[in-house]
C-alpha cells in the first residue's frame, strides 16, 4: 500500500520523541483526495495509533488501464485555464480562460501550478483523483483560489474530462459574535 504513497509530513513532538508520519496515497504520481494513511510511533518505534482513508486498490477504482491513465494526465480535456474559469464561474466570478495566466512553471506530476486572474488572487491548481466510492475515483483539476468580490477562499475540485465541478470547500472562517474559553 505505502509503495503507491508518499510521506507529506513527518514530525516528531520535542517533550516525548513522539513522532508522527503521514502518507498520502496516489496513483501515477497524483494524488488522491483526502486519501491519507497517519502514523503515531512513540520514540523507541512501537506503533500507537494508525488511522487510514486510504482506497483498497485505487488505480482500479479510476477504471482505466495505465496507459490509458498516463494519456489523460498528459493532455486532460479540461486543461488549467479552462479549471480555473470553471471554478470562478462556481463562485459566481466570471472569469475567461484566456483571462488566466500562469504565475509559475508547472511541478512534479500533478502540475501543480500557480496563476493569475482579474477578480482572483491565490490560484493554484493540481491534479487530484477525486474517490467518488470506494471503488470509483475520478481526475479532477484540484483548484484552489480566493474571489475577491466575496472576500472568501475556496477549493474546487473541476472534473478534468466534463469540465463539471464535484466539490466546493469554503476555507474561510468567519467571524462571529460569539465567545469561548480557550484552555
Amino acid at each position: 500500500v505505502l509503495q503507491d504513497s508518499r510521506v507529506t509530513r513527518e514530525d516528531v513532538t520535542a517533550h516525548n520523541g513522539m513522532r508522527t508520519i503521514v502518507w498520502q496515497q496516489q496513483v501515477d504520481g497524483v494524488p488522491l483526495y483526502n486519501a491519507i494513511l497517519k502514523a503515531n510511533l512513540t520514540k523507541e518505534g512501537a506503533l500507537v495509533t494508525m488511522g487510514s482513508h486510504f482506497m483498497q486498490n485505487a488505480a482500479a477504482a479510476t477504471e482505466m488501464n495505465a496507459p490509458t491513465r498516463a494519456a489523460l494526465i498528459a493532455q486532460p480535456p479540461v486543461d488549467e485555464r479552462k479549471a480555473v474559469s470553471l471554478a470562478a464561474a462556481n463562485l459566481g466570478d466570471v472569469v475567461a480562460p484566456e483571462q488566466t495566466a500562469a504565475a509559475s512553471q508547472p511541478q512534479g506530476a500533478e502540475r501543480k501550478q500557480q496563476f493569475t486572474a482579474p477578480g482572483l488572487s491565490d490560484i493554484v491548481s493540481q491534479l487530484a483523483w477525486l474517490p467518488l466510492s470506494a471503488d470509483l475515483a475520478r481526475l479532477t483539476w484540484d483548484v484552489t483560489l480566493m474571489s475577491l468580490k466575496q472576500n472568501e477562499m475556496f477549493r474546487v475540485l473541476v472534473d478534468a474530462q466534463t469540465g463539471e465541478v464535484l466539490m466546493r470547500t469554503s476555507l474561510t472562517d468567519d467571524i462571529s459574535d460569539a465567545t469561548y474559553r480557550v484552555y
